[in-house]
């Protein structure tokens, strides 16, 4: 059963009001259910936040950040993030600061900026967030709630401690590990123009013929269409941004040719892109 927040459809934090001293404190704890027109956030801000996606997906610069995944950013790394345009993204995130954050994230193996977890499960997560939430009408002291959420924090990056040297899939059979494992290679690499369904197929031991036919099972669909699939979604996104060109965009997901990826936009969305980026504006900020 979801928690009641789950339902919110506009922001939810909690807000420590007398955040204290000490090697880790917790600032705030936020809900968000995105809308597809939120605008682009460049962080900038004096600590550590780490982001957990609930469902949809969004970008963490140019890198597609789908459902099941975590994302830490630390202070003043001057990343931008947002929500896809077709599935904007609901997430969790905390904001903390103190003296054990950077030794804490070396010794756990994280590296700068990037996207810690794919396909994990979130309910652990959740029910802590809950508990967080819950806090508020438990404690009538600033002190005491400051204290808790603390503690909440802490409970977090433990879990997150154990999840650490976990596989994505470590449940699934051979056949269906590796599909999912290929679809997030596609989905992380939907950028590179030389991405091929036929080099994949070898590095997983299979000719192409099979391993279209194991993904498509698995997937619901063959991993060349899924791979088009990524690219025109992603390309959703990048064209509400009117700094960059359509040659630019194009390239950024994995086209060489913008004439070819405009015909192909085109064929999948009835528009060509000029024209959806015209139906679809978006305002970035800094």
């Amino acid at each position: 059963m979801k928690p009641l927040w789950w339902q919110q459809q506009s922001l939810e934090v909690l807000e420590p009001k007398t955040p204290h001293e000490g090697e880790l404190i917790p600032l705030v704890f936020g809900f968000e259910r995105c809308s597809s027109r939120k605008k682009k956030i460049v962080y900038d801000k004096a600590r550590y936040t780490l982001h957990f996606v609930l469902d949809g997906s969004g970008f963490l610069e140019n890198q597609e950040v789908k459902a099941g995944s975590i994302f830490l950013l630390r202070p003043h790394c001057r990343l931008s993030y947002y929500p896809s345009f077709l599935h904007p993204w609901v997430y969790l995130w905390v904001e903390f600061v103190g003296s054990k954050a950077l030794a804490l994230f070396e010794q756990m193996g994280w590296r700068e900026n990037e996207v810690i977890h794919q396909g994990m499960s979130m309910e652990g997560i959740i029910s802590i967030f809950d508990l967080a939430f819950s806090d508020q009408a438990r404690f009538h002291s600033a002190e005491a709630l400051s204290l808790s959420l603390e503690g909440r924090l802490r409970s977090l990056l433990s879990f997150l401690w154990d999840e650490k040297e976990e596989q994505s899939y470590p449940f699934l059979s051979a056949t269906k590990r590796t599909a999912y494992e290929a679809k997030d290679e596609l989905i992380s690499h939907c950028s590179d123009s030389d991405l091929s369904i036929e080099e994949m197929a070898k590095k997983y031991g299979y000719n192409p013929a099979y391993f279209s036919r194991l993904f498509r099972h698995e997937i619901g669909i063959s991993p060349a269409g899924f791979l088009t699939k990524v690219r025109l979604e992603k390309a959703m996104t990048l064209l509400r941004d009117d700094t960059l060109t359509i040659r630019q965009i194009s390239s950024a997901c994995g086209y060489r040719n913008p004439f070819a990826f405009s015909r192909e936009f085109k064929k999948a969305n009835g528009v060509s892109p000029l024209e959806f980026r015209r139906q679809n504006p978006f305002h970035k900020t800094n």
